[in-house]
């Protein structure tokens, strides 16, 4: 028998193998609850992350077609494609670029500047930007 003092409780006597199957019992469960935490976080990470990739194999997609779209001389669906990759990711620098050359040439001049302007303000550095009109 051994004797098993609770901080601020009473005094129990059990038997050495009940106190082995207890504490290992207690061990099992603390390590279950553990691998539990770092299994969920793991998977939360990999979800986002799955997210993000098919984002940006969406927005990919929609540039390649916008692109496809203006190497056509059709400015009309290239616009709509270019406007579907802003509503996905706003600052994305290269659509507001291409959205500010099609309101250029079709002679909107201050909606081309907010367009390129936008881009200024999200990437100021970048070369794209600084040749802007």
């Amino acid at each position: 028998m051994i004797r098993l003092k609770v901080p601020f409780g009473a005094v129990y006597e059990l038997p050495k193998i009940a106190l082995i199957l207890l504490s290992s019992g207690i061990g099992f469960l603390v390590t279950l609850f553990a691998f539990a935490i770092r299994d969920t976080k793991k998977f939360i990470e990999n979800w986002q992350y799955q997210k993000e990739q098919k984002q940006g194999i969406k927005v990919q997609e929609l540039y390649s077609k916008a692109l496809n779209a203006l190497l056509a001389h059709n400015e009309v669906s290239a616009r709509d494609a270019l406007e579907d990759i802003l509503k996905e990711k706003p600052d994305h620098i290269d659509a507001l670029l291409r959205l500010g050359d099609i309101a250029s040439a079709e002679d909107e001049y201050q909606k081309a500047n907010n367009y390129y302007q936008k881009a200024r303000n999200i990437r100021p550095k970048k070369l794209e930007t600084l040749f802007c009109p």
